[in-house]
């Protein structure tokens, strides 16, 4: 997994650097971020549905751990914080969204650690 640490001093910056990415991204991509609660993950990853060409709302999957959306291709965006078994994950088919052609953005990877879910070449 390649490694780049951003950092940006505003909401707008964030969306703003989520944006300029998005419109890069291909089929098959996949976005790991981690930060604090209230750090600006869903900000940004508002930025990078809009990138894709998302225009319908995008919000935090916290308690429905993923959303999906339509643009220039599809967009998952899974929130793995609430995830704690194994078991869940394979209940949402995380495995079968890396595999479905779309961008996936993945809020709080690190809760996946040991679990060998997430592929190897994401960003």
């Amino acid at each position: 997994m390649r490694m780049t640490d951003w950092e940006s001093g505003s909401p707008e910056e964030s969306r703003e650097l989520g944006r300029i990415l998005g419109e890069q991204l291909i089929p098959g991509d996949l976005i790991v971020y981690s930060g604090d609660l209230g750090a600006g993950k869903t900000t940004f990853s508002q930025g990078v549905a809009r990138g894709l060409g998302v225009t319908s709302p995008v919000t935090s999957p916290t308690f429905t751990i993923l959303q999906q959306y339509k643009g220039r291709i599809p967009v998952f965006h899974v929130d793995a914080y609430r995830l704690e078994d194994p078991e869940e994950i394979r209940e949402i088919g995380l495995e079968e969204i890396f595999e479905a052609g779309g961008v996936t953005l993945v809020e709080w990877p690190e809760r996946l650690e040991g679990m060998d879910l997430l592929p190897d070449d994401g960003l």
